[in-house]
């Protein structure tokens, strides 16, 4: 997953709440775990986010 636009990222991080406590090994998680690297990259990258 890439975060291409600051609105984007906005929407991903508002995600990132909603998921924040997913079960382990749930499809769930695996989007956490992905919208989590993808925010990273996107704060590394942007650093006035």
């Amino acid at each position: 997953m890439v975060i291409a636009t600051h609105e984007d990222y906005q929407a991903a991080l508002v995600r990132v709440a909603e998921l924040a406590g997913a079960l382990e090994d749930t499809p769930e998680d695996a989007e956490l775990a992905a919208l989590s690297e993808a925010v990273l990259a996107w704060e590394e990258s942007h650093p006035e986010a």
